[in-house]
């Protein structure tokens, strides 16, 4: 049995499914319908996201550092690699509202509202406990494998390994790409995290643990600069 940490990279065998592959009603696929690939033009680069509100869309900080860095930013939230890929599901979400270095996110705003399609997250801003199982929904694809391949939604699961003051560490599976993607609580499937990078071992460069940063240090921030935007009708059964 192979053994999985990692970030960036893996040690041992990849191990995620395809969100395309669960049933409908399954948790884990109805908790990814907010979540979304971004493409980023001017940082020449992808990311993943997820919504908080019906128009208001969060990332790592590090994939849209800047108001230029959002220009041209595309959402596409059903990029599954399956018949239902389509122009319907990508939605212009360019308008830049604020980065964190700090914690590491930042807030962009979508035209058209696809959270009334796609829903939007629900967070907890509690701890969690070591050992508790999580999981993350990513869109990348196993490109250390194949010069070329097509990133779809999937998803991967560990449990978390440390908690810090302002992060989580886990021991679920990413690569590149997988910046911004939501950390779930298995139990409750609540957002509890915004995955961000990893830690390496600093002689091998191997890598020994995934980490996000914290929603509720996220959240106290976002209240901070737009303290209606969580409070708002469409947010308020998520919080």
């Amino acid at each position: 049995m192979s053994k999985h940490i990692l970030s960036n990279g893996y040690i041992g065998d990849l191990v995620w499914g395809e969100i395309a592959d669960l049933a409908l009603e399954d948790p884990v696929r109805r908790a990814s319908s907010p979540i979304a690939n971004i493409v980023i033009p001017v940082m020449r680069t992808r990311c993943t996201s997820f919504l908080i509100s019906k128009d208001i869309l969060i990332t790592s900080g590090h994939c849209v550092p800047h108001v230029g860095a959002a220009k041209r930013v595309m959402a596409n939230f059903r990029h599954l690699g399956n018949e239902e890929d389509s122009s319907e599901h990508v939605y212009d979400c360019s308008t830049f509202l604020m980065s964190s270095m700090e914690h590491d996110f930042a807030l962009l705003k979508c035209e058209g509202s696809p959270g009334e399609k796609y829903g939007v997250v629900d967070i907890d801003l509690k701890d969690i406990e070591i050992d508790s199982l999580v999981y993350v929904v990513q869109q990348n694809c196993d490109y250390l494998s194949k010069s070329y391949c097509e990133w779809t939604k999937k998803y991967s699961k560990g449990l978390i390994m440390h908690s810090g003051d302002d992060r989580y560490y886990y021991n679920a599976d990413t690569l590149g790409g997988s910046s911004g993607s939501p950390v779930i609580d298995e139990n409750t499937h609540k957002v509890i995290g915004i995955h961000t990078g990893g830690k390496k071992h600093p002689k091998t460069g191997k890598t020994l643990a995934n980490y996000s940063s914290k929603m509720s240090h996220i959240v106290s921030t976002i209240n901070k600069y737009f303290p209606e935007l969580l409070n708002s009708k469409d947010q308020e059964s998520f919080l």
